[in-house]
């Protein structure tokens, strides 16, 4: 499963939820920006699924503009 990012509105949540530097953190920031969309990791299906609902809840409660969705890799 890979975990994507739309509409991100902070790099932080890539930082926080995904362990990425800041330097990947903005790369995927930017990514979504022009792109619509990035992949922000490939893991396990219940890994991907818990981590998108963790984000989501997250931008919910801090009120940004952000949807992580879980999808089948290849």
């Amino acid at each position: 499963m890979m975990t994507t990012h739309r509409w991100i509105s902070s790099s932080k949540c890539s930082r926080c939820f995904f362990n990425l530097n800041r330097e990947l953190a903005t790369k995927v920031m930017l990514a979504v920006h022009t792109e619509g969309r990035a992949v922000c990791g490939l893991v396990t299906r219940g890994i991907a699924e818990t981590t998108a609902m963790q984000v989501n809840q997250y931008a919910r409660e801090s009120q940004y503009q952000l949807l992580c969705e879980s999808e089948k890799y290849g």
